[in-house]
């Protein structure tokens, strides 16, 4: 958290394990999965709260600045459930 390499990382992180979007699915086996990972992701983010929340809108902070240099806000142009669904 201390450089912008980490703070990526970390938010990329967190994103990944889903903590910024509902992990309901239709299936009972994959929503327990997301929720599991979900459940990873929070006790991160529990950590940076309590180590250095300051960092914490940095990152996001970054994280937005990133986003907003592409067209739709997004890595890339594929749906973001496509391979979960």
């Amino acid at each position: 958290m201390g450089d912008a390499r980490g703070r990526m990382l970390m938010w990329e992180r967190l994103a990944e394990a889903g903590v910024f979007r509902c992990s309901f699915a239709s299936s009972a086996e994959l929503m327990a999965f997301r929720e599991g990972r979900r459940d990873m992701g929070l006790r991160d983010l529990g950590e940076i709260m309590r180590l250095c929340p300051e960092q914490y809108m940095r990152m996001a902070s970054e994280a937005r600045a990133r986003t907003s240099n592409t067209p739709n806000g997004d890595k890339d142009d594929e749906r973001d459930d496509s391979a979960e669904s």
